[in-house]
């Protein structure tokens, strides 16, 4: 996508400009913000980054902890295997104890950072660069999913594609991912509105998946187990008979050839009536079985 000129749409689009790209909405008051509140969105977005490669390198679990929005935010990663790559993945505290446990020091260098920005939401993309006991190591590509919340932006989970040092093998040839990011889209939407909790699960990386809504800035009073795939279907076409969703102005970005992104303003009716509108962001891997899946998705209701 383009970074060096600015694409502006009144309606459901994105603002490019040079190495950030900018989710708007159709509201005036929105519509009328200055860059500087962007550029401080960055700084508090770039702190929280900075605090969570300290305190991976410093194994320091208080402050990794705190860095996430709750105890169900996950981690997925594609691990760019030449034989054959797989996914694997963590909800917050087994990670901790994952990276704890490592007998080596680890620090991540992060650069070519991009910002997919929406009330009160922020995806931040990054090309990162391990350092194992200071040597190179692996390197990949981390796509972050943030909610503002009373207390600052926590992270609701990272989706990343990982590859070994000296690895040239060509992924794009020798592992084809069957299905495009759409079709998982595809899913959550008409799993959605034909009330088919089968067909929705098929959309998400596992059921456990972050994905909810929330009032512009997050309640950090909302439980923990109500941030999933499974509480949102549960909770939300369930609850209420008749609801429909439909996403407008859809845009999809693959960072990567495992990773990808999503944004688009949504709309939902019940019976035919205006219910709800807002904004998504979702992030996405590609699972080289079962192809694109849903890793956590966003909804700011206006």
């Amino acid at each position: 996508f383009m970074k060096t000129n600015l694409l502006l749409s009144v309606r459901n689009a994105f603002y490019v400009t040079f190495s950030f790209l900018l989710l708007v909405s159709c509201t005036p008051d929105y519509s009328n913000d200055q860059d500087d509140d962007y550029e401080d969105i960055e700084g508090e977005i770039d702190q929280v980054l900075f605090n969570f490669g300290t305190s991976l390198a410093e194994k320091d679990d208080e402050v990794q902890r705190s860095l996430f929005l709750s105890s169900s935010s996950a981690l997925n990663f594609v691990i760019k295997n030449p034989e054959a790559p797989f996914v694997f993945g963590f909800p917050r505290d087994e990670w901790i104890g994952f990276f704890e446990s490592w007998d080596y020091e680890y620090f991540p260098e992060y650069s070519n950072k991009e910002f997919y920005i929406g009330k009160g939401m922020v995806i931040q993309s990054i090309d990162f660069q391990g350092y194992k006991n200071e040597v190179p190591d692996s390197f990949g590509k981390d796509l972050f999913a943030y909610v503002q919340t009373a207390t600052g932006w926590k992270i609701v989970g990272v989706s990343s594609s990982i590859t070994s040092p000296g690895d040239a093998t060509d992924y794009g040839a020798n592992f084809p991912i069957q299905t495009t990011p759409s079709v998982a889209i595809d899913a959550f939407v008409e799993g959605f509105n034909e009330q088919n909790q089968e067909l929705f699960a098929t959309a998400f990386i596992n059921l456990m998946a972050p994905c909810f809504q929330f009032n512009t800035t997050f309640d950090v009073s909302y439980a923990d187990d109500l941030h999933s795939a499974t509480a949102f279907y549960a909770n939300v076409p369930n609850a209420v008979s008749g609801l429909k969703i439909k996403l407008v102005g859809a845009e999809i970005v693959e960072t990567d050839q495992f990773t990808a992104l999503v944004s688009a303003a949504y709309s939902i009716r019940k019976d035919g009536n205006k219910y709800e509108k807002g904004q998504m962001l979702a992030t996405m891997v590609a699972t080289p079985a079962d192809g694109w899946k849903i890793t956590n998705m966003l909804l700011s209701k206006l």
